[in-house]
């Protein structure tokens, strides 16, 4: 017993000395690896904000719910919210949709604030209209994601951007009155099994994944020259 004992201690000061060398040696690592973030500002990593890429579209549908159901101050919380996403998407997205991202935030920002007056006149169509709008500039802004993720081998990140792009260009054409061509279906169909094949990290072909990104960004286009303009036209 006078033997083991010192031992046991011993063995048990090395553990615990071991251990606390990790925790001390961990946070300072982790400081040393982050970049500087000026005040004011927060600091997120592309990979985990691709995760919350499809939280805008949601708003937008949660918005389109309250206000058939009259609680217009949700609504105009929802809208902000996704005009919030909008902003930080047009951030670090590409120069020819940053525009339409940055606009289409400032005209739901202005009807969350118009929901707030008494004398509102504001209906579903008007809704649905800046909001189809918003939703086919995020599906270009998330199309263009998913063509550079898969050009430099992000091929999971590729495959979340292509699924939430397809989703909202099938929100935005539901917002728009119109129904889904056959053609546009096929693509999005296709660009969603391609997704989640990305996503899994197998069976999927790389001419195939060119193929299927090329193929959804010209429903896209068609979408907003051909399909959206016209529609808004008419009302």
């Amino acid at each position: 017993m006078s033997i083991r004992l010192p031992l046991t201690c011993l063995l048990l000061t090395a553990v615990t000395c071991t251990l606390l060398g990790i925790a001390h040696a961990q946070p300072k690592l982790a400081i040393a690896t982050v970049p500087a973030c000026p005040p004011g500002y927060l600091l997120v990593e592309e990979e985990m904000w691709s995760q919350l890429m499809d939280e805008a579209g949601r708003h937008l549908d949660r918005a389109r719910e309250s206000f058939l159901h009259g609680h217009t101050r949700t609504t105009a919380l929802e809208l902000r919210k996704a005009a919030i996403m909008m902003r930080i998407d047009a951030a670090h997205g590409q120069d020819r949709v940053d525009l339409a991202l940055i606009k289409s935030a400032h005209e739901l920002e202005v009807m969350a604030l118009q929901l707030h007056n008494p004398q509102n006149t504001d209906s579903i169509d008007d809704l649905d209209e800046v909001s189809s709008k918003a939703l086919a500039a995020l599906a270009d802004h998330e199309h263009l994601k998913a063509d550079l993720a898969w050009k430099h081998h992000h091929f999971h990140r590729a495959g979340r951007y292509l699924r939430s792009s397809a989703d909202n260009l099938e929100r935005a054409t539901f917002r728009a009155r119109v129904a889904l061509s056959t053609s546009t279906t096929d693509v999005v169909r296709d660009a969603r099994v391609l997704s989640g094949r990305l996503i899994e990290g197998t069976g999927y072909a790389i001419d195939e994944v060119g193929l299927g990104i090329d193929a959804l960004g010209k429903q896209i286009k068609h979408f907003g020259h051909a399909v959206l303009q016209p529609a808004i036209e008419r009302r």
